[in-house]
């Protein structure tokens, strides 16, 4: 009787440790209900152009109506929706250094959309600082 209790005690140690393995092999694997990184980029540069668009208005409710028909209209051009727009950021936000490298990707994108004029304006403003 011992000897059932330990074998039985040893198959679940064995598949417990066999389904952590399993566990840890797909963590580097995406989800099918995940957008893609190079296409969750570009959603981000979008939003947050459109949020700069939207930092300016000074009414609230305008601001929210806006918000409302931009964000509509940016899930519209890639084919997504909102819920998998929040699941996807969810899943890279529990990826730091992934998400750290996408957010990298969309600064520089963000970067090299502001005329060159503004940047040496910007420049020379910190240094005369």
């Amino acid at each position: 009787m011992k000897l059932y209790r330990y074998a039985l005690a040893c198959k679940i140690k064995l598949f417990f440790v066999f389904g952590m393995i399993l566990m840890a092999c797909n963590r580097n694997k995406v989800p099918d209900n995940v957008v893609p990184k190079d296409k969750i980029v570009n959603v981000l540069v979008d939003m947050h152009l459109a949020d700069a668009v939207l930092s300016r208005v000074s009414n609230q409710d305008t601001m929210l109506m806006m918000a409302s028909s931009k964000y509509y209209f940016i899930f519209k051009k890639y084919g997504i929706d909102s819920a998998t727009f929040t699941r996807s950021l969810k899943y890279y936000n529990y990826q730091p250094d992934e998400f750290a490298k996408l957010y990298a990707q969309v600064v520089d994108s963000l970067n090299a959309k502001i005329p060159k004029e503004k940047i040496i304006k910007k420049k020379k403003t910190v240094l005369k600082e």
